[in-house]
């Protein structure tokens, strides 16, 4: 799998930090179908008040790949067509 990061611009005078764009997919094609979107991952600021207000649809919180994060995933059974993902803001 290859991964790019693209850091989008903020609006002028914003003090939050843009959104970062990650795109995933395999090195080299596969198949003949058509491209498909993956999941979408949202920073927030409070992991823990996502997680009270979400409650039983959301996940367990686990660590995450990135050193001093922690993720947590929507349940399929909240009822999206789209996986999601909730971590937690940068150390």
């Amino acid at each position: 799998m290859q991964q790019a990061f693209f850091r989008l611009a903020s609006a002028p005078g914003d003090t939050e930090p843009g959104v970062v764009l990650e795109v995933v997919g395999p090195s080299t094609p596969s198949g003949d179908g058509p491209l498909r979107l993956y999941g979408l991952a949202w920073t927030v600021r409070d992991l823990d008040a996502t997680a009270a207000i979400l409650g039983d649809r959301l996940r367990p919180a686990k660590d995450a790949v990135q050193p001093g994060r922690r993720i947590a995933t929507l349940d399929k059974a909240a009822g999206s067509t789209v996986p999601q993902a909730f971590m937690s803001a940068e150390p």
